[in-house]
């Protein structure tokens, strides 16, 4: 079986304005994908698309080589873990009962391995010392971590029933210091790779995408000017056209493979 999330011709309309225009790509297992681009360039309606959230109007998704139209939420949700933009939470929830909740699609689960998918969530996510915490008390920071290991129960229950599985995230990174920036992306890179797990990323910090994704994808106008390692993609003449605007890339002083971005001037 391919482990793959393929797009082909990837077409979306939104309000009659075409959104996304004949993308094509695919999202290995072992590799952290970041989007990039201006606002309205259509990177969550991409992430919305994949995450069978919005319908496609022209060429086809595939998940492990299956039509994603085929696969209703459940199946869907067997599969991928999704982390919205915004995700709100209205009843009065424990930090550790929110990421459990990961786990809904698996309700075959065992309670000693639920246990341990959310044990190892809330170590990834800086949160063991939290776990008795209500979820409203928390901070935006804290909650959008909470999410995220949420997230990552339901990829590792994903993985314990079909081996392998894909992680969709939109702006994960959006409410974090920069301490928890760095240890998010690390940890995603590490489980992309050591679990065979796909990463989706939307992220506005092109320094984070520079140091931590596998592979960029640059969006202009719902349409892709760049699908490259970030040495390839993070160019000043690409991202000059992908932002309208002058940055500086430099090479990276520690990292021979990876590049600095800088504004100009």
């Amino acid at each position: 079986m391919t482990q793959t999330i393929r797009a082909q011709g990837l077409t979306v309309y939104r309000s009659k304005k075409r959104v996304l225009n004949q993308l094509n790509f695919q999202l290995r297992v072992g590799q952290v994908v970041g989007v990039l681009g201006a606002n309205a360039a259509g990177k969550s309606t991409l992430l919305s698309t994949m995450a069978g959230d919005l319908p496609l109007h022209e060429g086809q998704l595939w998940i492990n080589e299956q039509p994603l139209c085929v696969l209703d939420t459940r199946d869907q949700a067997r599969l991928r873990a999704v982390l919205p933009q915004q995700t709100s939470i209205h009843f009065d929830l424990t930090l550790r009962e929110v990421v459990e909740m990961g786990a809904y699609p698996f309700p075959e689960a065992s309670p000693e391995q639920l246990s341990q998918w959310v044990q190892a969530s809330l170590e990834d996510c800086d949160l063991q010392h939290l776990h008795h915490r209500r979820y409203q008390q928390l901070s935006g920071g804290q909650q959008q971590r909470v999410q995220l290991a949420r997230v990552l129960v339901q990829a590792r229950a994903i993985i314990f029933y079909t081996g392998h599985a894909y992680i969709l995230l939109d702006e994960p990174t959006s409410s974090l210091d920069p301490g928890h920036q760095q240890r998010l992306m690390k940890r995603l890179q590490a489980f992309s790779r050591s679990a065979q797990v796909g990463v989706l990323t939307i992220m506005h910090d092109l320094n984070l995408a520079a140091r931590w994704c596998d592979r960029v994808i640059l969006l202009k106008a719902g349409q892709i000017l760049a699908d490259a390692a970030p040495a390839q993609a993070l160019t000043a003449s690409l991202l000059q056209q992908t932002f309208d605007t002058p940055l500086q890339v430099i090479a990276h002083p520690m990292q021979a493979d990876r590049v600095l971005v800088l504004t100009a001037g």
